[in-house]
């Protein structure tokens, strides 16, 4: 017995996407099907519109957060660094405030204290610290995705290096599900490489990340790693994956990143935050 999927419709969307145009058009396509009564459960990504959208429906039908956009959403809230807003009042005093998840995951202002500012600005560094050597690796694979000499030079590089598999390396996308650990893998899976590249071409020796640097990647990779293979078992299209979604998120919580071993006490502060 194997699961199906079928789309049942492709509309155009002639209005901005507000929840209220969103709700007005799926109840159209399924008053076009006639299953306005047989509609039990609700996925969405979690988009603010069609979030608002779903919760226009009966309280009957349920609404399920798509899990596997949720953890992508996870790895970019560690990533990115946390926009901290002050509202300062006639009197002197301050107010802090940073988006965050409440426990039915919508996104919300949540009010802070003085020490979680300090806490929260200690690890924005870090997260700074992150980006710039991100953005590093991103520079590295735009200039071989751009030039065919590199391209030819690293597969020579790789053969002579005699790798069991030449992996490319992969540039990273906003709207791709764990891209950027894809990049930072590949570019792990090309250091060898890369470094003897780099002593020839100085555009990629000036962007290669330190040996530091490298031992950062390698943390974070393997702090990710579980992350993105619980996002691929999320995405299956043959098989019920809401049966998964707590045993799963249960072991990847209390045993398996608590137990992750981290070296580098940057990524440290990251497994901290995930726990």
């Amino acid at each position: 017995m194997t699961l199906v999927d079928r789309n049942l419709d492709l509309k155009f969307m002639s209005e901005m996407k507000t929840a209220e145009y969103l709700f007005n058009t799926l109840n159209e396509i399924f008053s076009e099907w006639s299953i306005n009564n047989k509609i039990f459960a609700l996925v969405t990504d979690s988009g603010a519109n069609i979030f608002s959208a779903v919760n226009k429906f009966d309280d009957n039908v349920l609404k399920i957060p798509c899990a596997g956009h949720r953890l992508n959403l996870v790895v970019n809230h560690l990533l990115n660094a946390r926009d901290i807003k002050v509202k300062k009042f006639k009197n002197g005093s301050k107010r802090y405030q940073v988006k965050d998840y409440d426990g039915n995951g919508k996104l919300i202002n949540r009010e802070i204290t003085e020490s979680e500012v300090k806490e929260i600005e200690k690890i924005n560094e870090g997260k700074l610290e992150i980006a710039k050597v991100i953005s590093s690796c991103r520079h590295i694979v735009g200039s071989f995705k751009h030039s065919e000499m590199l391209q030819k030079k690293l597969k020579e590089v790789q053969e002579t290096l005699r790798y069991e598999t030449k992996i490319k390396l992969v540039q990273d996308i906003a709207i791709r599900w764990n891209s950027q650990f894809d990049m930072i893998e590949s570019i792990l899976t090309n250091k060898t490489a890369l470094d003897m590249i780099s002593i020839e071409f100085q555009n990629i020796k000036d962007y290669l990340p330190t040996a530091t640097e490298f031992k950062v990647l390698e943390d974070l990779c393997d702090l990710l790693h579980p992350i993105k293979e619980l996002t691929k078992l999320f995405s299956g299209k043959k098989y019920v994956t809401v049966t998964f979604l707590f045993p799963t998120l249960y072991s990847l919580l209390n045993e398996i990143l608590e137990s992750q071993p981290i070296f580098t006490e940057l990524v440290k502060t990251f497994q901290k935050e995930l726990l």
